[in-house]
């Protein structure tokens, strides 16, 4: 629950985005309207309790209730039509199921990358219960929605692709792999915004060598074609 609460929080970065447009294309009256239409023409069954997209104070999975109105009001975004259209996102985790039923239409293709069979095919082994964490914060990103199933994500109509750099047990090709998902690898190179939502125990930034930051930040704002890539990074409280 706590990652998917960073995550969903880091990727409020659309929901910003959105907001900005629509508060220069309309009023309190199209925000209302907007909001009205988002709930009226919700059909995926999950949608109910993803308070962090529309919160009424419903119930939810979980010990209470949320506080009503603290939510990413992106549903005032995805009425308007700002879903995400577009943008191809890097979900490096774990590893990601390419073949779930509420992601496969926004899976990138042949966009992925599993750094342990070399394959682009990042979707965990079935004997692997506890690897599901990349699929859920897919999910959390771009869901697809509208479509009667599950619920639906932050950036409903983005694209998805799945680097499972966090499956390597061995540090240092953890490192490179991470690196490929960022854009040293051709699938990397092709995203546009990187959700690492994964950290370790300490508070400190892991790259701490001022020659390494410095090649990180060249290998992002060498992304989109000169323009940077979006990181979105899970922080410790």
């Amino acid at each position: 629950m706590k990652y998917m609460m960073l995550t969903s929080a880091s990727l409020a970065c659309f929901a910003a985005c959105g907001l900005a447009y629509a508060s220069q294309h309309g009023d309190a009256h199209v925000f209302s309207a907007a909001a009205n239409a988002a709930t009226q023409q919700g059909d995926d069954p999950l949608f109910r309790y993803q308070w962090h997209l529309l919160n009424q104070g419903q119930p939810v999975f979980g010990d209470g209730r949320p506080l009503p109105g603290v939510d990413l009001d992106v549903d005032i975004l995805h009425a308007l039509g700002i879903r995400g259209a577009g943008v191809k996102v890097a979900a490096i985790d774990d590893g990601l199921e390419i073949a779930h039923p509420d992601l496969v239409d926004s899976i990138v293709a042949n966009g992925s990358r599993n750094f342990l069979t070399g394959s682009n095919d990042p979707t965990p082994p079935a004997s692997e219960i506890d690897s599901d964490h990349g699929t859920a914060v897919a999910g959390i990103i771009a869901e697809r929605g509208w479509n009667g199933i599950g619920g639906r994500g932050v950036a409903p109509e983005a694209r998805l692709a799945g680097f499972n750099a966090i499956a390597e047990p061995d540090g240092s090709k953890q490192y490179v792999d991470i690196r490929y998902a960022w854009g040293d690898g051709p699938e990397g190179r092709a995203m546009e915004v990187f959700n690492n939502s994964w950290g370790g125990s300490s508070r400190a930034y892991p790259y701490t060598e001022v020659d390494e930051q410095q090649s990180l930040e060249r290998l992002m704002q060498a992304q989109r074609g000169g323009k940077g890539g979006g990181v979105c990074q899970s922080c410790r409280q």
